[in-house]
């Protein structure tokens, strides 16, 4: 039930008690309620800003982690677009590196010619897992729980499984 007349809503708002109390239980005048309906638009408006404004910043700072994981669900055949989806999202994607330009963050340069071969070093270890050492913290219960167990099993850090 409302407290208040129907023609005293603004967008489906209750004027508040605080407003309606200076009315001393008269009705408001149509220049405090056109007051408050100006009041209310502005404090409205201004809501949706922060609002859009707290979005935007969001999507600015995981943007990074969006593409990322975007890319692990297209590697993965999780997601298919559509010919208007990969459209759309080109369009965009040229939309955010001329933006990028604009605040003056450059693509980098990609190294000429072919890149160089990612040395990998193996060791041949016989193929055998080994005890790990114990990474706890001497004095704690885990480090004590360890060094017992290894003393139980007749093993030490490095020896065959």
């Amino acid at each position: 039930m409302l407290s208040v007349k129907l023609s005293e809503l603004v967008n489906g708002w209750e004027i508040p008690p605080e407003v309606m109390a200076r009315c001393k239980d008269g009705p408001l005048t149509a220049q405090e309620l056109a007051e408050w309906k100006a009041w209310k638009a502005k404090h409205d408006k201004e809501e949706r800003q922060d609002t859009d404004l707290a979005v935007y910043r969001l999507a600015g700072e995981s943007l990074a982690d969006t593409l990322r994981n975007a890319c692990h669900a297209l590697d993965k055949a999780v997601v298919t677009y559509t010919e208007s989806d990969g459209e759309e999202l080109w369009e965009l994607l040229d939309a955010f590196a001329k933006r990028l330009k604009k605040a003056g963050i450059e693509r980098p340069t990609r190294p000429r010619g072919r890149p160089r071969a990612i040395t990998i070093i193996e060791v041949d270890d016989g193929g055998q897992t080994r005890w790990l050492p114990n990474f706890h913290p001497p004095g704690t219960p885990e480090h004590d729980r360890y060094d017992e167990a290894m003393r139980r099993a007749g093993k030490k850090p490095g020896d065959p499984l």
